[in-house]
């Protein structure tokens, strides 16, 4: 029996709706901690976020439907 998961994956391909990479810079104001991509839906278990270099995936939130990223660490000291 085919899962749900699975359908939705076929159904994907078959419209030509495949993921994408890319990449998406934007600079911050120390303040703001959630941020439009203008890439939508995200598939937040496989973003890849990095700040200054350094990947902080794990301190950020991704609203796959709309595109936002919500950011919780937004200082990094090294």
């Amino acid at each position: 029996m085919a899962t749900i998961a699975s359908l939705a994956d076929r159904l994907r391909s078959e419209i030509g709706d495949t993921p994408k990479s890319f990449v998406y810079t934007f600079t911050t104001d120390g303040t703001t901690n959630r941020f439009l991509v203008p890439y939508s839906p995200l598939d937040g278990a496989n973003l890849i976020v990095n700040k200054n270099g350094i990947e902080i995936s794990a301190d950020v939130e991704v609203e796959e439907a709309t595109g936002y990223l919500v950011m919780y660490l937004l200082m990094v000291t090294i």
